[in-house]
């Protein structure tokens, strides 16, 4: 999904919450959290090509490896248990888990496998880190 969409879901998402609970630092945590997940799209990039970039096009390029260590399903139980533990992370998480399910529904160039198989950073792990196993 474009970090656009993410942008304008976060800004919605959080629009809601603080007209619902007047809280501006959570709904600033739903903001950010929510736009700025796609950060280890750049950092993958930057791993293969020693550069960094903010072009769209290069940061999604079938032939970087997707470590995505923000784009995981195994962080996303993780931080489940932790909200039960510590209710503050509760914004971050639905937040977390809002930018996950867009990423899962709405990323149409995996093709060769089930989509939520790679958001498990084991799956992709397993399969050295290559988008299309």
């Amino acid at each position: 999904m474009r970090i656009r969409y993410h942008i304008v879901a976060s800004a919605v998402i959080s629009a809601l919450s603080y007209l619902a609970t007047g809280r501006l630092e959570s709904a600033l945590i739903l903001f950010s959290t929510g736009s700025f997940v796609d950060i280890d799209h750049v950092l993958d990039y930057y791993l293969a090509h020693r550069k960094l970039t903010i072009n769209t096009e290069d940061l999604v390029n079938e032939g970087n490896p997707h470590y995505l260590v923000l784009h995981s399903i195994e962080l996303l139980i993780a931080l489940g248990f932790l909200t039960v533990i510590y209710q503050e992370m509760t914004y971050l998480s639905v937040s977390y888990t809002a930018h996950l399910a867009m990423d899962i529904v709405g990323n149409t160039r995996i093709k060769n496998h089930n989509r939520l198989n790679f958001y498990s950073t084991l799956y992709r792990w397993k399969n050295r880190w290559c988008r299309d196993t």
